[in-house]
């Protein structure tokens, strides 16, 4: 259970934490169409004081919104919020982590060479777009 978990950010209301990284937590979240959850990524708030952070984390919600492909998320909303800071939402991808499907052992030639196959795809698309 996230430190967050149960509360309210602009539309969504935050239901579990599913994720963490460098910067910030992921929540699994329902919006105000509460038919599909969105996954909520806030700015830890030891970086929300830091203009270094927020301006890294605004960079890379600006990168990201111009992103439109089959194998990238879709970033569907961002904001600020008084309390819990930045603030970006995503479009929730139901199913199995990369780290866990690897975590099982090595994958069959025909699954890992699809992954990695839809993995360069997207690269490709990001690196034809200037990121």
């Amino acid at each position: 259970m996230g430190r967050y978990t149960g509360r309210k950010l602009a539309d969504y209301t935050l239901e579990e934490k599913i994720g963490q990284g460098g910067m910030g937590a992921v929540y699994l979240a329902r919006g105000p169409e509460a038919e599909r959850p969105v996954a909520v990524k806030i700015l830890y708030p030891q970086y929300s004081d830091d203009a270094e952070y927020v301006a890294r984390f605004q960079r890379e919600t600006s990168i990201t919104s111009k992103l439109d492909h089959r194998h990238i998320v879709h970033l569907l909303d961002y904001g600020e919020d008084e309390q819990l800071g930045c603030f970006q939402v995503f479009e929730y991808v139901e199913g199995e982590t990369l780290r866990s499907f690897l975590e099982r052992g090595k994958p069959p030639i025909q699954d890992a060479l699809r992954l990695t196959r839809e993995l360069l795809d997207g690269l490709a698309y990001a690196h034809h777009n200037g990121i």
